[in-house]
Order: structure tokens, then C-alpha cells, then sequence
């Protein structure tokens, strides 16, 4: 788990028969990376019962996750 997450920008790691593992920099910061897991978690079961999920390309990942970090929701 350690070595999974180190140098990743996730903060959690899903282990095979377990379930997340999560951290944060404090509690409430790992308890939200684990709500936040099990609702991506969700939202993949429920776009696999409509058909083959088509991947989208790292560099537009990439593109969204620094707009949700720095642009989404800021004043």
C-alpha cells in the first residue's frame, strides 16, 4: 500500500479482497478520500450496466483533475 501510493497523486489504494486503503493528512481528509472512492466506485458499476466503458486519455485526466483542483469552485 505504501509503495503503491508514494509518489501518486491518489490518496487511495484498492487492495484485492480487502477493499481502500486511504490517507490523508489528517482523519477527515482520508475519511473524504474514501467517500469519494466508494462513489467513483459507484459511478463504474453504473456505467458498466450500459455497455464497454471507453477509457479517456491520461492528458485530458490530467486537464479536469487541475481544473477540479484549482479552478472548480474558487472564489
Amino acid at each position: 500500500i505504501v509503495e503503491t501510493l508514494s509518489g501518486s497523486r491518489s490518496p487511495a489504494v484498492l487492495m484485492a479482497n480487502h477493499g481502500p486503503f486511504t490517507i490523508g493528512a489528517d482523519a477527515r481528509a482520508a475519511v473524504k478520500a474514501a467517500a469519494m472512492c466508494e462513489e467513483v466506485a459507484r459511478t463504474v458499476h453504473i456505467a458498466r450496466q450500459g455497455g464497454e466503458l471507453v477509457p479517456i486519455e491520461q492528458g485530458m485526466i490530467d486537464r479536469l483533475n487541475d481544473r477540479y483542483q484549482n479552478v472548480y469552485g474558487q472564489h
